[in-house]
């Protein structure tokens, strides 16, 4: 394989006599400094250790186990074993035995699943416990003996390892897809035949069903070991206490005698193409990919240097050029393709070979253009390089978004600290902290230019064979031609041909707004609940602002007004199902969507239209330095839209094929059969089909919109974050006061597609390619607006879902997960309910089984309530969580604005009543939905 020159890279900061070029060149490939706020350390046994305190979230810590261990090390008779021990440290430990770990952290707010949790890849394996309670010192040293535990002290108990077993079949069952097949089918002949090829992590049902118990335990043994794993604490916590407790529950675990090697497998070089072609049935888009494999550009051991540190920068601007440009292209109706995207990184599952791999995913009839199309475009990109408008405009963009984190470095949250630490543990990534990343990259950003990103580029872009390997993903349906794998390799060569000249850069170098009108007014100014101040401007509009210090670098904006798109429903029906992408298509002001992307580079700004049946608003957010461009967006929302109809035909073609190819997944029959057995068929409710998008209408779209937003007398702005009240005040004088109105009763009409009364059950059978069965319970009944009784209804569903995991999954292995939610919420004008929803992913054969016990639950909870270790557990966790959205802005906003559009205080009694529910409170909420008798089944069962 080609290696990449990094000399070339140091000779760019490199100037003056020899000897001063060799000092320099010594100085840049010196390690650079680890992040100073993190203590980093080393046990004698092996074991690495990270510590961090931090208060973000106050009185919480996320503690972390991660590890150099993966699938690739099973040996072939193994297959699984690395993914089933992930799954067994859940399931008995010397300190926490059979399901006692799991029970112990849900009494702590740790909820399962939520913040307990792990994930097996294929070479590495990283279990978390997260926003854990610091003030209770038991809770800490808990929580670091579970990672003991998880690292040297596993029961692996045969009869939990059985049952363990169907659990680990489900979720193989539940995770088939078309992509999974195919690379499962593939892998070996991609991956040249090494072990890479065959160590998907889910292994064989042939291992995970037959392996004995001590092949899980020799496993074990001999990979999980301290050498290998690091642990990370970081959060609210006193880091020198932590260290010793690591020193003293950690360093006794003995470092094995002649422990195997751990070594990395690199895919060798491949001097002819591989090329493959493979077919699902249930693959509804075709896609292709072409990779160029490549050495790891920039090796471990220079990562953490300055030259490591810009090669890494250079390919991650190159890239991100690259895609701007296929995302301009996408606005085109006449483009061969739906998405075209690069990126550079590991080969597939491989750490140490690399690639470049464009993706390609073709419109209907047009694989061959698509691909020639988009390979141009990379192949252009290599032999012309980038434009000094692109990469000005990249270089804006990675210096606002550093700028804007460095301004909050001080309230990062703790899960920021956590992957990096988890990164530079496993991939040596470089861990430099914020201030310093912040400095080194406004010193080195300024000397980068456009030809060094150019030049960067070409070198991953081989115009040979040798190391090339494409794949394509192809439907399996009458009709579709898949293409050959000598076809394939033929458009890539053809596209190595087809020489494009040099890219041209259309930028519009205009204000926003080009004229502003007089400022307007503020007649009223008034406190207001939770610290907001209300405007009343000249307009009529009104105004709520709030300054926070939650984070330094966030202003959050939300408009409200009543009124929504339930109107236009009896005779747009169509049209309103395409209307956010129609809107999303258009332009503001006088700038396309290309053109407004491309003027707000480097601004920390975004504001995007909420259309709802019974509302219209705005969502948006920007850092205090553009809180300008924030207002002047806001501004252009309510002028009319820059009608584009090139970009709305493209996202038509788009929608079209997407409609088209929707029935090859059998997920697409389930959706549907719930739609319509829930909403009883009601022809407002539509499911959009391929011929319905003849019935949709950009220029009907266009109107709705204007008419949505022709007044703003009835709009209140709500502004929270690190904001400038007279600022907020100048500026909604400016653009706010301004905006256009009249006078109209603009209420809300609630048009009611309201679920479906009594007992009904849809059971169907779907062709699938890996055979499953989903159930999905729903149930409803009418409630009144009552804050305690939603609390109530909130407890309910988690209470539920805490049982019907533990014997669905825990007892019966029946399915690898379930889900049950239920809330008690408006639902239109002046009408409240309470919905139950309960997805139960199931093995076919128990089935009826699984539905009987949930309904058994359900009763039982209906008599006897909730029991206590399960009432007391969903109470800590709500309180948890409850201190943790108090340091949030956006919770604060869902308050107020809860209190103001509502007239319900969601907050201020909020713990106490938490705290006041009781068992006969959740024996009530399913009283109710039993007595409703509103009950809907829904079970696609695979075709026999």
């Amino acid at each position: 394989m080609r290696k990449f020159l990094l000399l070339s890279l140091l000779a760019i900061f490199s100037l003056g006599s020899m000897a001063q070029q060799e000092a320099a060149m010594q100085q840049m490939m010196r390690p650079l400094p680890t992040d100073p706020g993190t203590t980093i350390g080393k046990l004698d046994n092996g074991l690495t250790y990270y510590i961090r305190h931090n208060e973000y979230p106050k009185g919480q810590a996320n503690f972390y186990i991660a590890q150099k261990v993966g699938s690739v090390l099973e040996e072939d008779d193994q297959r699984g074993l690395a993914h089933f021990l992930e799954h067994m440290c859940f399931n008995g430990t010397k300190s926490f035995p059979g399901n006692s770990l799991i029970r112990y952290l849900e009494s702590i707010g740790v909820k399962f699943g939520e913040q307990l949790n792990a994930y097996t890849s294929i070479e590495e394996t990283v279990y978390n416990i997260n926003n854990v309670p610091t003030a209770r010192e038991g809770a800490v040293d808990s929580v670091l003996l579970i990672l003991h535990d998880w690292s040297h002290d596993l029961t692996l108990a045969t009869e939990e390892i059985d049952k363990e077993r169907g659990v680990i079949h489900e979720e193989w069952r539940t995770s088939s897809s078309a992509n999974l097949r195919v690379l499962e089918r593939q892998l070996p002949k991609l991956m040249s035949e090494t072990r890479l090829g065959y160590r998907l992590p889910i292994g064989t049902m042939e291992v995970v069903d037959n392996f004995k118990p001590e092949a899980l335990r020799a496993y074990y043994e001999k990979w999980y070991r301290p050498d290998q794993q690091a642990i990370i604490v970081v959060g609210d916590i006193d880091v020198k206490d932590i260290e010793q407790k690591i020193k003293t529950l950690f360093g006794p675990i003995p470092m094995p005698q002649n422990a195997a090697p751990r070594e990395y497998i690199v895919v060798p070089d491949n001097a002819e193409p591989i090329v493959v072609s493979d077919k699902d049935k249930e693959q509804a888009l075709p896609i292709v990919e072409v990779m160029m494999k490549h050495e790891q550009p920039v090796p471990d051991e220079v990562k953490n240097t300055i030259p490591g540190i810009t090669a890494d920068l250079l390919l991650s601007m190159a890239t991100n050029m690259l895609n701007a440009r296929f995302a301009e292209m996408m606005q085109k109706p006449d483009v061969p393709f739906l998405q075209g995207s690069v990126q550079d990184g590991g080969y597939i599952v491989s750490k140490k070979t690399y690639a470049l791999n464009t993706v390609i995913v073709p419109k209907e009839g047009q694989l061959e253009e698509a691909v020639k199309a988009v390979l141009c475009e990379v192949y252009r990109a290599a032999e012309h390089g980038f434009t000094a408008t692109e990469f000005d405009r990249c270089r804006s963009e990675i210096l606002s978004n550093l700028e804007s984190i460095y301004q909050n470095r001080d309230k990062r949250q703790t899960d920021a600290y956590i992957q990096e630490c988890v990164r530079h543990f496993i991939d040596a990534e470089p861990m430099p902290g914020v201030e310093m990343e912040y400095q080194l990259y406004s010193a080195l950003l300024p000397q980068l230019t456009a030809e060094m990103a150019s030049q960067t580029f070409a070198q991953l872009v081989s115009m040979t064979d040798s190391n090339l390997v494409v794949l394509s993903l192809n439907p399996d349906k009458e009709g579709y031609t898949q293409p050959t794998e000598k076809q394939l390799l033929t458009y890539v060569h053809q596209a190595q041909h087809m020489r494009l000249p040099a890219y041209v850069d259309n930028v519009k170098n205009e204000p926003l707004i080009s004229e502003l009108p007089t400022p307007g007014s503020i007649l009223k100014e008034k406190p207001a609940k939770f610290g907001f101040t209300e405007l009343t401007l000249s307009n009529g509009a009104k105004v709520y602002m709030k300054k926070t210090d939650y984070k330094d670098n966030e202003i959050l904006l939300s408009a409200h007004s009543e009124g929504g798109t339930d109107r236009y429903m009896a005779t747009d029906r169509y049209t309103l199902k395409m209307l956010s992408s129609f809107i999303a298509s258009s332009g503001l002001g006088s700038f396309t969507k290309v053109e407004l992307q491309k003027a707000l580079a480097g601004k920390q700004a975004s504001c995007s239209p909420v259309l709802g049946g019974l509302s219209e608003g705005l969502a948006g957010n920007c850092v205090p330095k553009d809180v300008r461009t924030l207002f002047e967006l806001i501004y252009l929302h309510f002028q009319p839209l820059l009608r584009d109809d090139a970009a709305v035909q493209s996202a038509l073609l788009s929608m079209r094929q997407q409609l088209h190819n929707r029935h090859a997944t059998p997920m697409t029959a389930l959706r549907d059969s719930l739609q319509m057995t829930i909403y009883d068929h009601n022809p407002n409710n539509v499911i959009l089909e391929e011929e319905d998008l003849d019935k949709c209408s950009y220029d009907r779209a266009l109107e709705i919109y204007a008419d949505r937003f022709a007044d703003a007398s009835d709009f209140s702005f709500y502004f929270i974050g690190n904001l400038d009240e007279d600022s907020i005040r100048s500026m909604a004088c400016q653009y706010l006061a301004t905006l256009p109105t009249v006078k109209r009763n603009d209420k809300a009409i609630d048009f009611q597609i309201n679920p479906a009364c009594g007992v009904r059950e849809n059971r169907f059978q779907e062709k699938q390619e890996q055979p499953q069965c989903i159930a999905v319970i729903y149930q409803h009944t009418p409630a009144k607006k009552d804050l305690r009784a939603e609390v109530a209804v909130d407890v309910f569903g988690q209470v539920l879902d805490m049982r019907v995991l533990e014997i669905i999954r825990e007892e019966m292995s029946a399915a690898y997960t379930t889900q049950a939610s239920a809330d008690l919420g408006k639902r239109g004008i002046n009408l409240y309910r309470t919905d139950l929803q309960i997805v139960l992913p199931l093995k076919p054969e128990l089935c009826d089984t699984a539905l009987q016990v949930v309904d058994d639950i359900l009763l039982d909870i209906a008599k006897n309530g909730a029991a206590d270790k399960y009432l007391s557990k969903v109470k800590e966790h709500m309180i948890k969580n409850l201190s943790e959205e108090e340091q949030l802005n956006s919770a604060w906003l869902s308050w107020f604005r809860t209190y103001m559009e509502e007239g319900q205080d969601a907050y201020t009694q909020m713990r106490k009543i938490i705290n006041g529910i009781q068992s006969k409170d959740v024996a009530k909420v399913a009283q109710q939905l039993l007595k409703s008798k509103n009950k809907i089944t829904v079970v696609m069962m695979p075709e026999k």
